[in-house]
């Protein structure tokens, strides 16, 4: 006896999905059941309304799910009493709307450095990740991938000089889902330069003073 096979989804929306998988041969007319993070779950087999495929294949659709989170998903057959064997997968859910980004800032910018941050509308748990390019015109110089939920420090840039900085969240899967971009500015280093000249100077003129005394 085998656990169900194949489990894949399909049909991914912000609030549902449907799930697809394989039956084997020995468990066909058996009874299984869904269960979805524990909240929900569905006696199947002969007593759910679930379709059945040609080439034993069952689909059910998960609905009334919460927009971007991860469920965790097993399909169980019924082989006793006591006993179960399943198949589990993490479905994560997509954004709702198309927009995932608000309040989008620059702050605590250097001479080299600068800080993009950002919130969001809504929980980000479905975003695997968030990818930040920047460059001083609209072609992208330099990327990262960042797991950092709400800001980024970017580092190594030139002073007095304008960059435009893109992120962009990823879903699970690596597509772009929203992005937004921003202009920023690092500071002058020549404030810094000059002060440092001043007082190399004042270091050399004291030394030569100290040795013709």
């Amino acid at each position: 006896m085998g656990a169900p096979e194949n489990l894949t989804v399909a049909n991914l929306t912000s609030s549902s999905f449907d799930l697809e998988w394989a039956i084997p041969q020995s468990q066909v007319g058996c009874d299984y059941v869904i269960y979805v993070d524990s909240r929900y779950w569905f006696g199947i087999g002969s007593y759910g309304a679930t379709t059945v495929y040609d080439g034993g294949r069952t689909r059910h659709s998960v609905t009334n799910v919460t927009s971007c989170t991860a469920c965790n998903v097993s399909v169980s057959f019924r082989a006793g009493v006591n006993s179960q064997m399943d198949v589990s997968t993490i479905v994560y859910t997509l954004p709702e709307g198309s927009k995932v980004f608000d309040n989008t800032t620059v702050r605590d910018e250097t001479s080299s450095a600068v800080i993009v941050a950002w919130s969001t509308l809504q929980n980000d748990e479905c975003i695997g990740a968030y990818h930040v390019c920047w460059g001083r015109s609209t072609a992208a110089e330099e990327c990262r991938n960042s797991t950092e939920r709400s800001s980024f420090l970017i580092t190594g840039l030139r002073s007095s000089t304008q960059y435009q900085v893109t992120v962009s969240a990823l879903l699970r899967d690596g597509a772009v889902f929203d992005n937004f971009t921003v202009l920023a500015s690092t500071k002058s280093g020549a404030a810094a330069l000059r002060h440092g000249s001043l007082v190399s100077i004042a270091t050399v003129t004291m030394c030569l003073l100290s040795l013709s005394i």
